[in-house]
């Protein structure tokens, strides 16, 4: 009774982690977006800082979907993580960049090099933490 009793607080601290995330992720990335644009302009940063920030908001929601079905459509395993690390992947460069090119963001390598490293060890975290939930099921 007691190890159900942690694996449901485990989880339920983790739907909370998972519902913040996205409104960090915009703060974050998107005052990262605006401070490396700064020298092109107070306006350009603030578009591209908006920019990034909607993006950043919307893609971890739409790279967790993305991570979390093709690990289960690729059946859960090292097969699943496999196919899943990539799409995600795919996700995370296509989003910003269409925002980015759409505002005609001067720096998009920059504004976007930060979100691409931690949404990867995001995506790594959050298959291993599947893969184990679903081994232990």
């Amino acid at each position: 009774m007691t190890r159900i009793r942690s694996q449901r607080e485990s989880h339920r601290r983790v739907r909370r982690v998972l519902a913040a995330s996205p409104w960090l992720a915009a703060a974050v990335f998107g005052g990262w977006a605006a401070f490396v644009n700064l020298g092109h302009g107070g306006g350009v940063a603030a578009r591209a800082g908006l920019g990034q920030g909607g993006y950043a908001l919307v893609a971890t929601w739409l790279v967790t979907g993305t991570a979390v079905s093709v690990l289960r459509l690729g059946g859960g395993g090292w097969r699943g993580a496999g196919l899943a690390f990539p799409a995600a992947f795919s996700v995370m460069v296509a989003l910003p960049l269409a925002v980015h090119l759409s505002l005609g963001t001067p720096e998009i390598a920059a504004a976007m090099t930060p979100g691409l490293l931690w949404g990867s060890g995001y995506v790594i975290v959050l298959l291993a933490w599947h893969r184990r939930s679903a081994e232990q099921a």
